[in-house]
């Protein structure tokens, strides 16, 4: 998105790179919830020092993740932004300010947070946040939990989560069928986890007219489709926002737990070799849609 799209970054030189994870060598003097040896997984905001793409990276306590014993550096390495995404989604209420939101559910580690009877679709359940959305989904017992992915990834999709698996390579009208006989009709709630411009018109189709449909790129739905009551946010995965100081901090609190149970898994991890060189191919595969059900993950110190 950087390279492509101007993202985030306006001056260089940057030092990009989101999720990372790694051991602590240092802390300061303040910090007392984190010691060196941990291992921990963390977002980074790229820019002039504190991006992921380096072999040491000076980080907010505040915006790591304590990864249990048994998980790698490689699979924690996967999961901060999309995890942070996904439950932003679901569990954080919408903010004016910076017209961005979720669904405002109780959180599944909360009272209230029973979702039994109600439905979701996910699109592009086998996508980074679409993987950590059927598990949260899961865990909130939502009844029907629908989702499409390419064939090849049923099994996972259903593993994670999902109650009902479609195939993402059916014509849009078929697969709106295909929805719509599980749901009985129009979807209160859409998340389409790959927000492209074919799949935010999809997913606006699928919404009920006084439903939600979350997003997680900007706005590409055809204008003249917009209706008033189908209400359309856009969700930001960061830490640290002063809007989602208190869900952040719940969600650090039971994310250790979660992890070390195995209740919520990491992503599959593949290695691209080289180091930081290897990161142009890498970019080349995603654009060329290569990568499926991974995330890519590489290690500064391989750099040729």
């Amino acid at each position: 998105m950087v390279q492509a799209d101007g993202f985030y970054i306006t001056e260089f030189p940057a030092i990009l790179g989101f999720d990372a994870a790694g051991v602590v060598v240092e802390v300061g003097a303040k910090v007392t919830n984190r010691a060196v040896g941990d291992i921990l997984a963390f977002q980074t905001f790229p820019g002039y020092r504190i991006g992921g793409y380096q072999q040491f990276a000076p980080i907010k306590a505040a915006l790591t993740f304590k990864v249990p014993s048994h998980m790698s550096i490689d699979q924690a390495a996967t999961f901060p932004v999309c995890l942070v995404t996904a439950a932003h989604a679901l569990y954080t209420d919408y903010v004016p300010d910076i017209d961005k939101g979720g669904l405002s559910l109780a959180p599944f580690w909360k009272e209230g947070g029973d979702h039994s009877g109600k439905s979701i679709v996910i699109l592009g359940g086998s996508s980074a946040n679409g993987q950590y959305a059927l598990q949260f989904a899961r865990l909130s017992k939502f009844t029907n939990i629908i989702t499409t992915g390419s064939a090849h990834n049923k099994d996972l999709l259903l593993s994670l989560g999902a109650t009902h698996f479609v195939d993402r390579n059916l014509s849009s009208v078929e697969l709106i069928a295909q929805i719509q006989r599980v749901t009985g009709g129009p979807v209160p709630i859409v998340y389409d986890s790959v927000s492209t411009n074919e799949t935010q018109n999809i997913a606006y189709d699928l919404v009920a007219s006084d439903g939600t449909l979350l997003i997680t790129t900007p706005l590409a739905i055809d204008q003249t489709k917009l209706t008033p009551n189908k209400k359309v946010y856009m969700t930001a995965g960061f830490l640290g926002l002063p809007f989602y100081t208190a869900i952040d901090a719940e969600l650090m609190d039971v994310l250790p737990g979660l992890l070390d149970s195995g209740v919520l898994k990491p992503l599959i991890p593949e290695i691209i070799p080289g180091g930081l060189s290897g990161i142009p191919a890498g970019l080349k595969r995603l654009h060329n849609n290569e990568v499926s059900a991974r995330k890519l993950v590489v290690h500064p110190t391989e750099t040729a």
